[in-house]
């Protein structure tokens, strides 16, 4: 929340509700936490070639989850609603395993 002509606002943005509230630390902490499993489920999908249709057709809907939820924080403020958070939970643990897929 910020201060506006005396009436308090809130920021309409996620990354800078986060390094306004709570710092760099939050900031970098919270991309980390949803960009390494995107990271790593684009990696899966495409480090085999003869396999990329499958997996494509395994992970775009994770991958399209967890895309989308970074693009809407440009436009609304940190959700803390549980329904919204279960959804990408389950994007973020399906993106960062894979089937099949050890980690590193």
């Amino acid at each position: 929340r910020v201060m506006d002509f005396g009436a308090s606002s809130v920021i309409h943005m996620t990354y800078l509700q986060l390094l306004a509230d709570d710092g760099v630390l939050a900031f970098v902490g919270y991309l980390l936490f949803l960009l390494y499993p995107l990271y790593r489920g684009v990696r899966f999908v495409t480090s085999q070639r003869e396999l990329f249709v499958e997996r494509f057709d395994s992970m775009l809907c994770p991958l399209s989850t967890l895309t989308l939820f970074l693009f809407m924080g440009l436009f609304h403020p940190l959700s803390n609603e549980l329904t919204e958070w279960g959804i990408i939970l389950a994007a973020l643990d399906r993106s960062n395993r894979g089937i099949g897929y050890p980690l590193d």
